[in-house]
């Protein structure tokens, strides 16, 4: 009985871990997506579609920065991951790890497998006991070095053209959202981004949202970008109309909540 409930016990704690990192990755990418996205957008909106794509325009300049910014999203992603999941020693295994998933253009997907794959390699491999004399060495040279090695040829060599395959898949998938299909999908993620206030469904809504834009597609964000708006101004119009049922710091704090919409 006692063997039973230790297992569960490393079950449910295997699974909060990998619930912190995919957290963890996912809030850090959300300024590097807010930046790369208004710069790309700024240079649409000042120079036009045809204007920000001559080649050697400010407009260019400013639309292929972003673009750039953008393509940082998946190691970013996959560091983070492997950073919430085995602390600072994963993060440049996180990002080597990354590097491979956009090498074989698996895509978001990849850079969540490929943050999972590095961060558990580092914290198995800060199992191995050492003199603390060499501690050292193991974070500047063993953990970085050897664990981006293997993650990288797992990457490479092992999942890296199924997990490729799995996003075609998807990106033939959201080309494929048009219309009615597009419209249930986006009451659903829109219902998610509602759901809990920035918690892990909101979480899994937005990164949906961001696969999808990593595969052109910018209806399944753009229906989580409205929707997430609507906790904040539905809050301070209820403290407005219904003042009666808040008390007077949640009335105050209601003036200015829209903002966060």
């Amino acid at each position: 009985m006692a063997k039973i409930q230790r297992q569960g016990a490393k079950k449910q704690g295997t699974l909060e871990q990998m619930k912190k990192g995919l957290l963890t990755g996912i809030s850090y990418i959300i300024p590097l997506v807010v930046a790369g996205g208004m710069i790309m957008s700024l240079a649409l909106l000042i120079f036009g579609n045809e204007g920000a794509r001559v080649e050697g325009t400010v407009g260019n300049t400013l639309r292929t920065f972003g673009g750039s910014i953008l393509g940082l999203m998946v190691p970013l992603l996959s560091g983070y991951i492997a950073y919430g999941i085995s602390d600072k020693a994963g993060l440049i295994p996180g990002f080597a790890a990354g590097v491979a998933a956009n090498t074989i253009n698996s895509g978001f997907i990849g850079g969540i497998i490929s943050g999972f794959i590095a961060g558990y390699c580092v914290l198995y491999l800060k199992k191995i006991k050492y003199n603390e004399n060499f501690a050292g060495t193991m974070n500047i040279f063993v953990y970085p070095l050897f664990g981006s090695l293997i993650s990288g040829c797992i990457m490479f060599f092992l999942i890296g053209k199924p997990v490729a395959l799995l996003n075609k898949g998807l990106v033939s998938w959201l080309s494929t959202i048009q219309g009615a299909n597009g419209i249930i999908l986006g009451i659903i993620i829109g219902a998610m981004a509602c759901f809990d206030m920035g918690g892990a469904v909101n979480k899994a809504a937005y990164a949906f949202g961001l696969a999808a834009i990593q595969a052109g597609n910018g209806v399944p964000y753009a229906a989580f970008a409205a929707a997430k708006s609507l906790p904040g101004i539905a809050i301070t119009i209820s403290t407005l109309l219904f003042p009666k049922y808040y008390e007077k710091s949640e009335i105050e704090a209601g003036k200015s909540i829209w903002l966060l919409g």
